[in-house]
């Protein structure tokens, strides 16, 4: 019976749980953020490199989604529109 119950709800958190555009954008934008804090110019260096592969595999994980989702090229447009609002506001 556990086995019936639990194998929908992996099921079902696995696809509830995939990041919106805004929670990818966000983690991107919170990264160089934080980043553009460090007083130590090395450091700095070294964080806003690892935010350059944070943004990587976000965009990486967008175009996951899309395929995913099996979205047309007019959706796919709008969701990435929805990440890129979000980074075009970063500050």
């Amino acid at each position: 019976m556990k086995k019936t119950l639990v194998i929908p709800l992996i099921i079902f958190f696995s696809y509830s749980c995939k990041p919106t555009p805004e929670d990818l954008a966000k983690e991107t934008c919170d990264c160089y953020t934080k980043a553009k804090s460090h007083i130590n110019s090395d450091s700095q260096i070294e964080s806003i490199d690892q935010c350059g592969h944070i943004a990587e595999r976000n965009q990486s994980n967008l175009k996951d989604i899309e395929k995913d989702e099996d979205m047309n090229a007019n959706q796919m447009q709008q969701f990435e529109a929805r990440y890129f609002k979000v980074m075009d506001n970063c500050k």
